[in-house]
């Protein structure tokens, strides 16, 4: 499986789904679904993001692999036979919620991740592998569609990704060797779409950047280890981005909440892709990752960045440090963000000349970052404000947003 987090989970989210609660996390209240529908709705898109995309199943894979209890693989089974069935049942017909192409990604990778845990382990019921396969096969013909790849936006990475997933996992399926080429093509594509020459992601949002470095960090492991020929340039584009990474946090380990960020924590995600071990594997084609492992440890390894004023010409982001203090004095460095950037993604804000400042372990002009998505076609107060010049540390003319376009 490409990402990790995919075979990571919490048992006690498992325990809750033995009892048919679904629990996604902090972002909305678990609910109680007996039995499933593939039709169900309470809460918001990021709740059928998450419920659609099975992500879920994860909790209960980890538990089953963690205590080998029986029960969290048979719920496992139950939820796939009743998915199948409902697939089959369908045919073509349109869905909204499983036929939202991040969903789907999301979707066919657990299944996937499921399909080959289970078959080493030999916990595949013959009636569930062929339902699986089948499953995971539309998929592959959904995401191959380009009206289901979002492409110059970080969800076509996760796009790209499964179908590249699909396509080396099932090299007996018929279109196998095609859903590689094209997923293939379709990385490349977006390292130039969605990243630009600075090595910055185009939202304009550290934690986007993360988001996609990450992925396509994973990626290129996951290229490397199974003999995947990698599209030309791509290591070289994932090297750039780390100094946009490097630079993009605060003293205390923090993104700034710039753009559609939301809170996040560098120097403690994700470790099992961004510590100094994890990293030695890397390309580090321009001699970056010494000092991203010098902020993400907090001055503690790595090497001191010796640029205290750093420009992103393309971006138009601006970052300024006191300075990189070692140890403990690390967090208390003085760190300013500027913005002179023009509107370039959906996912920007309209926060041009806009700063931030953050210092001896507080932030004191933060930015209003991300409140949510499901709005952007259907407006509601608090996520407009959240978007408008006046939630932002810049000025405002006559009362009015900033021009959005770019």
């Amino acid at each position: 499986m490409i990402y990790s987090f995919l075979s990571q989970g919490k048992i006690e989210m498992a325990d809750e789904a033995l009892d048919d609660i679904w629990d996604i996390g902090p972002r909305a209240t678990p609910v109680k679904i007996a039995p499933i529908t593939w039709h169900e709705n309470p809460h918001d898109k990021y709740w059928r993001f998450i419920f659609y995309g099975l992500r879920p199943l994860s909790n209960l894979l980890r538990a089953y692999y963690t205590t080998g209890k029986v029960a969290y693989r048979d719920k496992i089974l139950e939820v796939l036979r009743s998915y199948n069935a409902f697939e089959v049942a369908r045919g073509d017909r349109e869905h909204a919620y499983l036929d939202d192409p991040h969903t789907a990604a999301f979707r066919a990778m657990v299944l996937v991740n499921i399909h080959g845990k289970f078959s080493r382990t030999n916990d595949l019921p013959a009636d569930v592998a062929a339902g699986l396969r089948a499953s995971i096969e539309k998929l592959g013909f959904f995401l191959e569609d380009e009206r289901h790849f979002e492409d110059g936006q970080n969800h076509g990475f996760n796009e790209a990704a499964a179908l590249l997933t699909i396509a080396v996992n099932f090299p007996e399926m018929r279109e196998a060797s095609a859903w590689q080429a094209l997923a293939l093509e379709r990385l490349e594509r977006l390292m130039v779409s969605t990243v630009d020459d600075d090595g910055v992601e185009v939202e304009n949002s550290p934690f986007y950047h993360f988001y996609v470095l990450t992925f396509v960090l994973q990626d290129s492991k996951w290229m490397d280890r199974f003999g995947v020929p990698k599209p030309p340039g791509f290591d070289a584009q994932v090297a750039r981005m780390f100094d946009y990474a490097t630079y993009g946090v605060q003293p205390d380990g923090l993104v700034p909440l710039l753009g559609a960020s939301v809170k996040y924590n560098a120097s403690k995600a994700a470790p099992e892709v961004y510590s100094a071990g994890a990293l030695l594997s890397a390309d580090d084609e321009f001699g970056l990752i010494p000092a991203f492992n010098f902020v993400r440890s907090l001055g503690k390894g790595g090497v001191a960045p010796t640029v205290r004023n750093k420009r992103f010409d393309v971006s138009g982001q601006g970052f300024m440090r006191s300075g990189f203090s070692s140890g403990a004095e690390f967090k208390n460095d003085t760190y300013v963000t500027f913005n002179v950037g023009n509107h370039r993604n959906n996912h920007n804000h309209a926060d041009a000349l806009g700063i931030t400042l953050y210092t001896r372990g507080k932030s004191l002009l933060p930015d209003s970052g991300l409140f949510e998505y499901g709005s952007i076609k259907a407006p509601e107060p608090f996520p407009v404000y959240f978007r408008s010049t006046r939630a932002h540390n810049t000025v405002v003319v006559d009362g009015q947003d900033q021009n959005r376009k770019p």
